[in-house]
């Protein structure tokens, strides 16, 4: 048996909730045998009943980061740009003394975790306590957990909004803490793109209601839905292509997708963090934005929409599939198209239906679609739009 316990500060530091993800995740994998309790002190403590095997926990997805752990760029490599290849520290190698070399060229994520998956006993220790062990002000050191090491890379972008806000304060974890904050860099990756890399994690509302209720059912039911919209973000492109109106456009997406799956798994709200970090001098990745997304299964506008509507949700799909469109997307990302300023208005307008449930919305939303079904030429384009006009129509 594992015993995991966890007394950081639920906030939304990112080492903190990478560090309650990875934990999160361990007990999601094995949920049949796993237990969840929140003690008097307000820790987390879970309880896993067998050996945590590496290819379990990492099977069926891909991680990609293109950094590795903390170390310095190859002298080969000097003009690295994002998503290049960092010289790689053999730290993971050397703790479980497997006699494997990763080449500077090879030395990404997603090697690590294949190192990782063939390790059948994951955590060697029964008893993890994941807690800040050592504040050192004059050293300026912040120690989690024993027997601690350099952190890695990834986990030191919050360096300047540390705990003691102090500038440049040294974190060092222990290994077992760095294995479960690699797994939950891993569940919570989501998107390498030019504008930067994004993990999604829970928020720490979610989180405390997980574990307040100690029911892993209910951890499995949000890590669906959390999964659900990694798949969904990946799919769309929506990280990759959108430049401004970004939480605009997820909300609107987001809000329409998982509606259904909230209704299904019987969740009245689902709360999650996504990150966006950018590489600094020295390759060191920095937060550059954190966008709050919450979604909620019994809102206004579907309320509304009931109302007039048989089939809401089938009004929903059409809305959906509309923004989903390579076509429509064109229209919104090309400053030099005729209908784009009627596209951009759209979209505002749909997000105002769904944020406020303003009816008038939806209206002014059909109408720009009438003005770009005007402006195009193409036939194909004029099709689309006319079928998601049919629909909201038929289904009013």
């Amino acid at each position: 048996m594992v015993n995991i316990s966890i007394e950081l500060p639920l906030d939304t530091r990112f080492l903190n909730l990478i560090i309650y993800e990875g934990c999160l995740y361990l007990a999601y994998k094995y949920k049949s045998n796993s237990r969840i309790n929140l003690s008097a002190n307000n820790a987390i403590n879970i309880a896993i009943n067998t050996n945590i095997k590496g290819e379990k926990v990492f099977n069926g997805k891909q991680f990609n980061v293109g950094l590795s752990t903390a170390g310095e760029v190859d002298k080969k490599h000097k003009n690295l740009g994002q998503g290049d290849i960092l010289k790689y520290n053999k730290l993971f190698i050397n703790y479980y003394k497997i006699n494997q070399r990763i080449p500077a060229k090879d030395a990404t994520y997603d090697n690590v975790i294949n190192i990782l998956r063939e390790i059948d006993n994951l955590l060697p220790s029964n008893n993890i306590r994941i807690n800040y062990n050592a504040i050192n002000l004059r050293n300026k050191t912040i120690i989690i957990g024993n027997n601690s090491i350099g952190i890695t890379n990834m986990l030191k972008c919050e360096r300047y909004d540390s705990l003691l806000l102090v500038p440049q304060v040294r974190t060092k974890i222990s290994y077992e803490t760095l294995i479960i904050a690699t797994i939950g860099l891993y569940s919570a990756f989501v998107d390498n793109t030019p504008r930067g890399i994004y993990f999604l994690t829970f928020s720490p509302e979610t989180i405390s209601n997980i574990i307040s209720n100690c029911d892993i059912s209910l951890l499995e039911k949000f890590f669906i839905i959390k999964e659900s919209i990694i798949e969904e973000l990946r799919r769309t492109r929506i990280l990759f292509y959108y430049k401004t109106g970004i939480d605009i456009l997820l909300e609107i997406l987001l809000n329409i997708k998982i509606q259904r799956e909230l209704t299904v798994n019987n969740l009245d709200k689902i709360s999650l963090i996504l990150f966006r970090m950018q590489l600094e001098k020295y390759l060191v990745p920095k937060i550059y934005e954190k966008v709050p997304i919450e979604i909620y299964r019994n809102q206004m506008f579907v309320e509304l929409l009931a109302r007039y509507s048989k089939e809401p949700y089938r009004l929903l799909g059409r809305l959906y599939n509309l923004l989903d469109n390579d076509i429509f997307r064109k229209s919104l990302l090309n400053e030099d198209r005729e209908e784009h300023q009627n596209a951009i208005r759209a979209v505002y307008h749909l997000y105002k239906f769904i944020t406020c449930s303003d009816a008038m919305s939806l209206y002014n939303f059909v109408r720009e679609l009438h003005n770009i079904h005007q402006k195009v030429k193409d036939e194909n384009y004029k099709k689309i739009i006319r079928e998601c006009l049919t629909g909201i129509s038929y289904n009013l």
